[in-house]
């Protein structure tokens, strides 16, 4: 992917999840990602490898540590959030959150 990312280059819903899961709770482990939004955690590890190699997600520490939105990932989720992602999606993150995440 180049460095512009659109949302017709991701896998929907479950690119977007994972983004809106790090838009949301700050960063993530795929494991934990796969459960919060009821998807197959092995699916779930691909997709967020995929994202790794975009613009959008980078690892916070390590290889195997958890992940997080860049700075281009922070500003694709704002804008395309509320259109890529339907609301009965978007609750059981928004539910398992018990805090709130201020990017700017």
């Amino acid at each position: 992917m180049t460095d512009r990312v659109a949302p017709t280059d991701l896998r929907l819903p479950a690119d977007m999840l994972i983004l809106y899961y790090c838009y949301v709770n700050g960063q993530g482990m795929p494991g934990a990602i796969a459960a919060t939004i009821e998807r197959n955690p092995d699916y779930i590890a691909t997709r967020t490898r995929s994202l790794l190699e975009t613009p959008l997600l980078e690892r916070v520490v390590g290889e195997t540590g958890p992940v997080t939105l860049t700075e281009a990932g922070v500003d694709f989720v704002a804008e395309h959030e509320s259109d890529s992602i339907l609301p009965r999606d978007r609750e059981p993150i928004d539910a398992a959150t018990d805090y709130s995440v201020t990017w700017r």
